[in-house]
C-alpha cells in the first residue's frame, strides 16, 4: 500500500480511487459537523501520511522481537539498490510540502526515529527538528 501511495497509483487512475472514495465520505461528514472542505490532494497526502506513520511505528516494535527482527524493515525511501541513491523519500517530501511549507516535518518527522535511510538522496530536504535519534543515514 505504501509503494502504490508513493507511485501515485491512489490518485493517477482512471478508476474510482480510494482518495475518491474517501473524499466523498469526508464531504459528506463535513457536511453534517461544518468542517473545512478537503480537496483529492489533501485526503491522498494525509492518508499516506498516516499509512507511513503506522510502518514507522511498527518497525521499533517489530524490531524488539528477535523472531520479526529480519522480516520487518521499512525503507521510507525503498530499499537500497548497490550504490544508487534513492529519492523516492525526497519526492514525497516534496509531495506532501506542496500543502504548506514544512507540512511533511511537522507530521511525520516526530515518527522518524531508528528509521531506515540508509542510501537515500535528502539533498535540500529540511528534517530539522525532526527525532533522528538511532536513525540509520548511512550513504545518505
Amino acid at each position: 500500500m505504501y509503494t502504490n501511495w508513493c507511485e501515485g497509483l491512489f490518485i493517477d487512475t482512471s478508476a474510482e480511487t480510494l482518495v475518491e472514495i474517501k473524499l466523498k465520505s469526508l464531504q459528506n461528514y463535513r457536511q453534517h459537523n461544518n468542517f473545512k472542505t478537503l480537496g483529492q490532494h489533501q485526503v491522498d497526502i494525509y492518508t499516506g501520511f498516516n499509512v507511513m506513520i503506522l510502518l514507522l511505528e511498527l518497525q521499533p516494535y517489530a524490531q524488539g522481537i528477535h523472531d520479526f527482527l529480519e522480516y520487518i524493515i521499512f525503507y521510507p525511501s525503498a530499499q537500497p539498490q548497490g550504490d544508487s541513491l534513492r529519492s523516492d523519500l525526497l519526492k514525497i517530501i516534496n509531495y506532501c510540502n506542496s500543502l504548506q511549507e514544512d507540512t511533511f516535518k511537522s507530521i511525520v518527522g516526530q515518527f522518524f526515529s531508528a528509521t531506515h535511510l540508509l542510501a537515500t538522496y535528502l539533498f535540500q530536504a529540511d528534517l530539522s527538528r525532526s527525532h533522528l535519534l538511532q536513525t540509520n543515514l548511512s550513504g545518505a
